[in-house]
């Protein structure tokens, strides 16, 4: 089942019989290379488009070879190409594929600074066919320098649903993907991922500016995925499962906490070692664990959805839901790094209420409420100083927000940050002053000299700022040069005067301050924010209805799900 949809193109980037049948000659030599027979369905199709020079969008589902749709190209076409990967280990996996291939790439990321710099003399020397990095590295002026050096004829975007998902919050940098296409004019802009609705789609055409770029949309039924549910009963269940598996299993849960306490539980039950991988652990573990899983040094790795881009392994047995994921698009995904060999792979979805309710948490927090939003946006209004500038963590503004704890489950702040700076009406700034508020305690007096020495350098500061209540607002840095002492040595006087009850001290804001630009809360689109809510309410119903179907119903329930979202209407 496939699609293909043209529209007329935003770059001068058009069909070019010229280029697709010089790479079409050398097709079976670049498959011989990787290692294909032949190309799969869905493949053929993206990979057409591609030699044909033309900017396309690739949604093909987990497992079906994605990459081989610019790696294939690459190799046809005698390319230089940038892959654009969002993380390290994803990075990583894939180069490490393509080297054992004696094809030449390599990546440059913040872990591999040597080794990196390598790749990049390799790149500009062309000496190599992929480079992989972060959209984070489009930033440095060093490297744009070096992509003018030798320019990619293919910029790839992988796992490209991620811009819609990060682009507007923690990874803005995914904006700076569409400005480096259009700098740089390569020969075809290519974005690939396994789920991408109409909202998501929408949204990487406009981050990565390839608002008329070909879509090529295939789907296929994995028939070796035996899909089943079941209610949750108890850890020996998800046990047995893993024990009868022939290959290791992926055991998946909604949060840190509870992939932690399933491990402790489920290693009673499994004849073998259970490794562990979630967000929280140190990068160094977790590359550890994820190896230790790739070379089937443990049974099964108990894991959040962590673990989940560039887990490329041919024989995993089993994929098993502890908790339910809030999407059928996230199910999809994860059920598809199963069986990618052919065999037989056991994927089973366990169903209770307290996955149900982990998942409306999430969103309930992740969507934040008109309310909560004002509510917030009040407090931060209140505390900023005549500047606009409020120098408080995010902890004390939640604690100011909700003052009654019951009421902090309804606030995610992280959201509510997101929504008032994506509205323009907040910046989260990094400040590079050291911002000190002393208040000399009235009617007390010392014959400790520091305390003299202080007041008096304290107040004839050239920056100092008197407030309202009489306690002085001084840059640290400025007291250290006026008495020309180190930093630690002020910082120990202050707090020591401070615990003798001479001074109300408050030491210097570490971390991101908060800088009013707008108080035009009309600003924020709510009716958006309010639908978006209940399209996330909508997609969990999705997976409640999926593990109620019997098990075979659910393939047809997945197939019809994803030829509706990506509005595939013919069938092969």
């Amino acid at each position: 089942m496939s699609t293909t949809t043209t529209e007329e193109l935003t770059r001068v980037n058009q069909f070019d019989p010229v280029l697709y049948a010089r790479a079409s000659a050398r097709l079976p030599m670049a498959l011989d290379i990787v290692g294909f027979k032949a190309l799969r369905p869905g493949q053929d199709t993206m990979i057409s488009s591609v030699l044909g020079g033309l900017d396309t969008l690739g949604i093909l589902p987990t497992g079906c070879g994605k990459s081989a749709c610019f790696i294939i190209p690459t190799i046809a076409c005698e390319w230089k190409t940038l892959v654009i990967s969002p993380l390290i280990s994803l990075q990583r996996d894939q180069v490490q594929s393509l080297q054992r291939k004696g094809i030449r790439a390599g990546m440059v990321n913040s872990s591999n600074t040597a080794i990196g710099q390598q790749y990049i003399n390799d790149w500009i020397r062309g000496d190599l066919d992929l480079l992989y990095c972060a959209p984070e590295r489009l930033k440095r002026d060093d490297f744009r320098e070096i992509m003018r050096q030798r320019k990619p004829d293919m910029v790839v975007t992988d796992e490209a649903h991620t811009a819609s998902q990060w682009a507007d919050g923690f990874r803005a940098s995914y904006y700076l993907i569409g400005k480096f296409i259009n700098e740089f004019q390569p020969k075809v802009a290519l974005a690939l991922t396994a789920t991408c609705p109409p909202d998501i789609e929408k949204d990487v055409r406009r981050i990565l500016c390839m608002p008329r770029a070909v879509k090529v949309c295939y789907f296929y039924r994995r028939t070796n995925l035996k899909l089943r549910s079941a209610d949750f009963n108890c850890v020996a269940d998800i046990g047995e499962i893993i024990n009868a598996s022939p290959g290791p299993a992926i055991v998946y849960c909604s949060t840190v906490k509870a992939a932690n306490e399933l491990q402790n539980v489920l290693s009673n039950y499994v004849h073998g070692e259970v490794g562990i991988y979630h967000g929280d652990l140190p990068d160094h573990t977790r590359s550890t664990q994820q190896d230790a899983f790739m070379d089937d040094e443990v049974k099964c790795v108990v894991a959040t959805n962590a673990f989940g881009m560039g887990v490329d392994k041919a024989n995993i047995g089993a994929v098993i839901h502890r908790n339910i994921p809030g999407t059928l698009d996230a199910l999809t995904q994860e059920l598809g790094r199963g069986g990618r060999n052919g065999c037989e792979c056991q994927c089973v979805t366990f169903l209770d209420a307290q996955s149900i309710n982990t998942q409306r948490f999430f969103i309930e927090g992740d969507n934040p409420s008109e309310k909560i939003i004002r509510r917030v946006f009040a407090v931060l209004d209140k505390h900023a100083n005549s500047a606009g500038l409020l120098r408080m963590t995010l902890a004390d503004i939640l604690d100011r927000a909700f003052p009654d704890k019951r009421e902090k489950r309804n606030g995610n702040l992280s959201a509510v940050m997101q929504v008032l700076e994506g509205a323009g009406l907040i910046a989260r700034v990094k400040s590079h002053e050291l911002i000190a508020t002393v208040r000399f305690t009235d009617g007390m007096d010392s014959s400790d000299p520091k305390y003299e020495m202080l007041r008096d350098t304290i107040k004839s500061l050239p920056r100092v700022e008197r407030q309202a209540n009489g306690a002085y607002q001084f840059d640290l840095k400025d007291l250290v040069d006026a008495t020309d002492r180190v930093e630690s040595t002020i910082r120990t006087w202050l707090r020591s005067l401070s615990s003798a009850g001479l001074i109300q001290y408050v030491p210097p804001f570490v971390g991101s301050s908060t800088q009013i630009l707008s108080r035009d809360i009309s600003a924020i689109d709510f009716d958006r924010l309010r639908i978006k809510a209940e399209r996330a309410e909508t997609k969990l119903k999705q997976v409640i209805t999926y593990c109620g179907l019997r098990d075979e119903q659910k393939h047809d329930y997945l197939e019809k799900y994803f030829r509706v979202q990506h509005q595939i209407d013919d069938q092969t």
